[in-house]
């Protein structure tokens, strides 16, 4: 197998294996807080749509430089008029979690909700 062939195939594999893990890792949160239809059909990317509680929505990108917003509707690969979105779509993400908790304050209020009920079960 010749390595240009095999680079695109391991990092589409790499990517979709970050993405999983980011959901499901953080899936006590957005199980609560987020609605999503996972989607990784094009090589090196993992899309992600996601609603917020404020009712949102977003179209969001991982590739190996983080997670961005592509577009402010589900399934949409672009914006018609990125100039008119109150999303900067050139900021990048760490993970799910970082993107919720800057575009939601409810998000924020729940999480930390539920972060204090667990702290005084403890």
């Amino acid at each position: 197998m010749c390595p240009v062939t095999t680079k695109p195939f391991y990092s589409n594999i790499v990517i979709r294996e970050i993405g999983d893990y980011s959901i499901t890792d953080n899936c006590q949160f957005l199980a609560y807080f987020a609605y999503s239809t996972l989607n990784c059909e094009i090589p090196n990317t993992y899309y992600f749509n996601v609603t917020t509680l404020e009712d949102d929505t977003f179209t969001l990108q991982l590739d190996i430089s983080g997670w961005s917003v592509l577009s402010e509707k589900h399934n949409t690969l672009s914006c018609d008029n990125p100039d008119q979105c109150k999303m900067n779509h050139k900021k990048k993400y760490e993970d799910v979690l970082a993107f919720f908790t800057e575009v939601s304050s409810k998000f924020r209020e729940k999480r930390m909700e539920l972060l204090f009920n667990k702290l005084t079960e403890i």
